[in-house]
């Protein structure tokens, strides 16, 4: 997704929540053929070029190091230290 590589997966684990509008999240009981259809429509609608900026730009949003490091300090900044 980091670049622009548009996500088309099951709904497995955190899936959803990662990919998000960005892509396509199939059921866990979806076939090869179920994925090659979802590929196939995106591509042919001619979404796919627009789905991959999205993919790369909720990686930038919400994945990043700074990103993820700068929410950790600010929530660890909130937690009582044990030493007191």
């Amino acid at each position: 997704m980091a670049e622009g590589v548009v996500p088309v997966c099951s709904a497995h684990g955190f899936n959803r929540s990662v990919v998000a509008e960005a892509g396509s999240v199939l059921s866990r009981e979806a076939g090869a053929d179920n994925y090659a259809d979802v590929i196939a429509t995106i591509w042919s609608n001619g979404g796919w070029p627009e789905l991959s900026v999205a993919a790369h730009k909720r990686v930038a949003r919400h994945f990043t190091s700074d990103v993820v490091v700068t929410g950790l300090i600010a929530r660890y900044a909130g937690v009582p230290s044990l030493s007191n």
